[in-house]
């Protein structure tokens, strides 16, 4: 479990708790988890539909949901994927990285409480 919490950002987790504090950060993770199912089937849509758009615009909303709550892959692959979305590349290997973070992200919050 523990190379799942290398995918979060630590400085930014600190700073939501010290905001927060742990109850409430650990509702906004948990929000946050429940949203990505919506962002990543806006994802699916838009490759099974060859709509780079609708891709670039959806990777571009989690990428800055991601990064505002210290999912650090997760905003990662995002902006890789706006990027190649942007410049009309491929973007299956991306699809895939973006599930497998997506996935990590979850694990690490739970093995966090949350």
């Amino acid at each position: 479990m523990a190379e799942h919490l290398r995918d979060l950002d630590a400085v930014q987790l600190s700073k939501l708790r010290d905001i927060l504090g742990s109850e409430q950060l650990s509702l906004l993770l948990a929000t946050f988890r429940d949203d990505l199912q919506a962002c990543l089937t806006k994802l699916r849509d838009g490759r099974d539909q060859g709509d780079a758009g609708k891709i670039r615009f959806a990777a571009h909303e989690l990428k800055g949901a991601a990064g505002n709550v210290g999912a650090a892959r997760l905003a990662d692959v995002a902006a890789r994927l706006q990027s190649a979305s942007s410049e009309g590349r491929d973007v299956a290997a991306l699809m895939v990285e973006l599930d497998a973070a997506a996935q990590s992200f979850s694990v690490a919050i739970r093995s966090l409480g949350t």
